[in-house]
């Protein structure tokens, strides 16, 4: 798989969540089964879809960028970010704090995290 390949991949998702966490965060979560009762739930529901958003900016302008050290330091940053999201997604429904599409969040996040990982592995330019 080419990075560009991935990137479009990753844009794709990031559009799906981040915008919409920001503008209808009770809504987004919701799908989840998650209640954003609070002031506290709802900032940080933005925050986070906030930080999405501009993680897609980073991963879109970066799709055509060539191999460099800029680019496997995001690979690498990502690769963190998406484990780390695994691990969260999966305690979740494991402990049913999410309904059933809780394991799709999961999925999203192992999806990345497995891309990201063949990179690094095969010591392939991303």
């Amino acid at each position: 798989m080419k990075f560009k390949t991935f990137a479009i991949y990753k844009t794709i998702i990031l559009l799906m969540f981040g915008p919409p966490m920001v503008l209808f965060p009770k809504f987004v979560f919701g799908i989840f089964g998650m209640d954003l009762s609070t002031a506290g739930g709802i900032y940080a529901a933005r925050l986070f879809g906030a930080a999405f958003t501009g993680i897609l900016v980073l991963v879109w302008l970066a799709r055509n960028a060539e191999d460099s050290d800029v680019r496997r330091a995001f690979v690498y940053g990502d690769f963190v970010m998406s484990i780390i999201g695994l691990i969260v997604a999966t305690l979740s429904a494991l402990k049913g704090e999410t309904n059933i599409l809780g394991w799709l969040l999961a999925a999203i996040w192992l999806s990345v995290a497995l891309m990201l990982g063949i990179f690094i592995l095969k010591g392939q330019k991303p």
